[in-house]
Parts: C-alpha cells; sequence; structure tokens
C-alpha cells in the first residue's frame, strides 16, 4: 500500500487529512536520486554566461517542479522543470554544461520536457493549461545566487501552483521527493482539506473530499 496511513474509525475526512498530513511530514524519506542545488545553481550561472559569450537573446524560463521549492522544503532536486520551450541552442549548451560538471549534474539537468511530454495525466495537463493562461503565478526569483545574470530570467511557479503539480506527480506515481514537498508545501501554506480541495478547483480540477484524502494519504 503506498499510503502511510490510513482513516480510523469514526475520524472527519478533514481530521483525517490534517494527522496524515503531521505523520508525512514527521516520518521524510528520500528515495529519488537528487542533485544538490547548489549544483544547479552554478549550471545556471553557467549557461548565462555562455549565451552571453554566443549573443543569444534573453530570455525568461518559468520553472515549475521542486526547484520552486527548495527554501521551503531543504530538499536537493534532479532537475530545473522548465514550461518555457528551450532553443535547441540552449539545450545544446546545457548538454556540455553537464559533460563537463564532473558528474554533478544529469544531460538534462534544465530541460523542457514537461512543456511537451504528454504521460495522460490529466490532471498535470490542467495544472500547465492553467500556468500557461496565467503569468501571473510564476514570480521572478529573489536569490542572491542569480543577481549576476544577464540573460536569463527566472520566474518560479507560485506555491499554490507546484503543490498542485505535486498533488498530479502523486496521482501518477508514488515517489518520496513528491510527497515529501508536497507535504512542507501544504504544512507551509496553512492548508486543511477543505483549503486543498479549493485551490484545486481555482486550478480547474475538481477532486470530492473523500478521493483527496484517499489520493494523499
Amino acid at each position: 500500500c503506498n499510503h502511510v496511513t490510513h482513516q480510523r474509525i469514526g475520524e472527519s475526512v478533514q481530521d483525517f487529512i490534517d494527522r496524515a498530513n503531521d505523520i508525512l511530514l514527521k516520518n521524510k524519506t528520500e528515495t529519488d536520486e537528487l542533485i544538490d542545488i547548489k549544483y544547479l545553481k552554478n549550471g545556471l550561472n553557467n549557461l548565462d554566461k555562455r549565451m552571453e559569450e554566443a549573443g543569444l537573446e534573453n530570455i525568461t524560463i518559468n520553472v515549475v517542479g521542486g526547484f520552486c521549492t527548495y527554501s521551503i522544503t531543504s530538499e536537493a532536486t534532479r532537475d530545473i522543470d522548465s514550461i518555457t520551450k528551450l532553443d535547441t541552442r540552449i539545450k545544446e549548451m546545457v548538454h556540455a554544461i553537464a559533460d563537463e560538471s564532473n558528474g554533478n549534474l544529469e544531460e538534462d539537468w534544465l530541460n523542457d520536457d514537461i512543456a511537451y511530454f504528454d504521460d495522460g495525466n490529466i490532471i498535470r495537463r490542467q495544472v500547465i493549461r492553467y500556468l500557461n493562461l496565467h503569468p501571473e503565478e510564476f514570480k521572478e526569483n529573489d536569490d542572491s545566487d542569480f543577481s549576476n545574470m544577464k540573460k536569463i530570467k527566472i520566474k518560479k511557479a507560485s506555491n499554490d501552483a507546484i503543490i498542485c503539480m505535486k498533488y498530479a506527480s502523486i496521482k501518477g506515481r508514488i515517489k518520496a521527493k513528491d510527497v515529501n514537498d508536497l507535504s512542507a508545501l501544504i504544512k507551509h501554506s496553512n492548508y486543511n482539506g477543505k483549503d486543498l480541495q479549493r485551490l484545486l478547483k481555482r486550478f480547474g480540477v475538481d477532486v470530492e473530499m473523500d478521493d483527496l484524502a484517499s489520493d494523499l494519504y
């Protein structure tokens, strides 16, 4: 069973969601192969310099996924997921940087797969569709590590957007990283079950409370 706990007899759905979320946060585990955030940051700065040297146009990269949550979750992540489609020359530079990273970066450490890939996850596609129509959900990154970048502007999806994306992810597969990030974001936002249900509805995803409890816990 992928659920970390079960609803007790006589326990309301709301109380079950709140209790299960606390259990998830107290029992965080990490099984995914992850990359320290510092290497991803270094990779972005390296990419910025190469773009400047090559005379490429400035680009704003709208990011979703674990890279948006590291300040809250204190976790590493595998890559940077961009819903902004990346030019071929940028992808070539990304691969070159990975080759020169002494194994610290995956070849696709920055990728736009999610902008194209459709794995049949209807919820994920709906959330991405919403994000493409609502650029206000992305905020310019204020990390001082990126303050000197001249060609690249990083915009991170809102915590609300990432909660919806993480929910979509665990609907398709159960990974410790996704569960941990989702739990930390829910706790950080001080959301209860009803809040989550309303949030998902705002992004165009209708979920019954019983189904939400079952999906998450």
